[in-house]
């Protein structure tokens, strides 16, 4: 089985990062494998800065999988 899961995360002012979800999924359990994997990221990011100003942004997270059945000898 191989496929890609499309995630997303927000990056708010203070570098935290929230709102984890998945955008585009299979709607199985490798939908929820690759948000817990997402949620693992670390909260000490950088604020984007526009105009001189901290915003939040989106940053999206191709996952890509590839799940080999291993079959019984």
């Amino acid at each position: 089985v191989t496929g890609q899961v499309d995630a997303a995360v927000t990056i708010d002012t203070n570098g935290v990062a929230i709102n984890h979800r998945v955008t585009k999924g299979i709607g199985s359990v490798v939908d929820e494998a690759v948000l817990d994997y997402i949620k693992e990221l670390p909260d000490n990011w950088l604020p984007a800065i526009k105009d001189g100003q901290k915003v939040a942004v989106e940053i999206d997270f191709p996952i890509r999988y590839n799940f080999i059945k291993k079959g019984r000898k």
